[in-house]
């Protein structure tokens, strides 16, 4: 399997490297012979080299950047805050949005010209991103205008109390979940023109997932009923971080050679269950 998914001496660069699914697909790389490139705020062990960065921070990604390779196979923006609190950290709402989307769409345009042809990226989006569509024009005029990062933090700044993006603090869960449309929509959008480049990008949508980030969302939403919503009841369990990286393995793989532009949905069929009404969206059979 190894030589079948073609890692071994690949440089892999993963972002939220410390823990859950950035922790499980760093390993996995390292597994297959690959040299991980680990980039958190926090620690991270056994990988070929560490680079601690804050990625709410432009100055602190420009020196990560630094500390990569010349040449880079594939990256993995798998780094995400659930809320404004992590851990010791305390972040305002543009920093929230800066880890969450900023830095990915400023880290897949800074490195993409170290990309050889054949190369592969992969955006670690959210079921919860799924209803994009409804803000086309938003989302529009986050790409055109926030075209840098000072731009976009701007732009951040300013929607802080836009209903449909930030919300202020009313729903804190609404910081979330626009990053998470703005991620899925940038992939599409930004595909084509990077595909020129001989460069595939997709963005995976995953479900429940058993991680630390469970508990802070549950926390930030007041309640613990997301252990049950995205996680279809058939399976009676969240997805473990495992699986979710095995998903990210094949998307960043010549087994996925044909994918670009797409949003791949990975919670065991719940999104399609609950469209057809074969369960409800708290994760209980109709």
């Amino acid at each position: 399997m190894n030589n079948y998914l073609n890692f071994k001496g690949k440089n892999c660069v993963v972002t939220g490297a410390a823990t859950g699914v950035g922790r499980a697909v760093a390993t996995k790389f390292m597994e297959l012979g690959a040299n991980v490139y680990a980039m958190d705020i926090n620690k991270v062990s056994d990988v070929t080299k560490y680079i601690k960065v804050d990625l709410c921070r432009k100055d602190q990604i420009d020196n990560a950047i630094t500390q990569l390779p010349d040449k880079i196979d594939v990256l993995i923006s798998n780094a995400a805050l659930a809320g404004t609190t992590f851990m010791d950290y305390v972040f305002t709402v543009p920093e929230v949005f800066s880890v969450n989307y900023i830095a990915c769409r400023y880290l897949v345009e800074s490195l993409i010209p170290r990309m050889p042809r054949g190369s592969s990226i992969a955006v670690v989006s959210s079921t919860t991103g799924e209803n994009w569509k409804d803000k086309m024009d938003l989302l529009g005029d986050l790409y055109e205008n926030g075209d840098t990062f000072e731009k976009a933090v701007v732009w951040a700044e300013n929607h802080i109390y836009d209903e449909r993006v930030f919300n202020g603090t009313e729903r804190p869960d609404c910081l979330y979940t626009f990053s998470k449309e703005a991620l899925i929509y940038f992939v599409k959008r930004a595909s084509f023109d990077i595909l020129k480049k001989g460069v595939r990008i997709n963005v995976l949508c995953p479900g429940g997932i058993d991680t630390p980030m469970v508990d802070e969302i549950a926390r930030i939403v007041g309640t613990h009923e997301y252990d049950k919503a995205a996680t279809n009841p058939i399976m009676d369990r969240a997805a473990t971080p495992e699986e979710i990286a095995d998903c990210l393995l094949f998307l960043s793989s010549s087994l996925s050679f044909s994918l670009n532009g797409c949003d791949i949905t990975a919670d065991f069929g719940f999104t399609p269950g609950v469209m057809f009404q074969r369960c409800t969206p708290n994760g209980e059979f109709i």
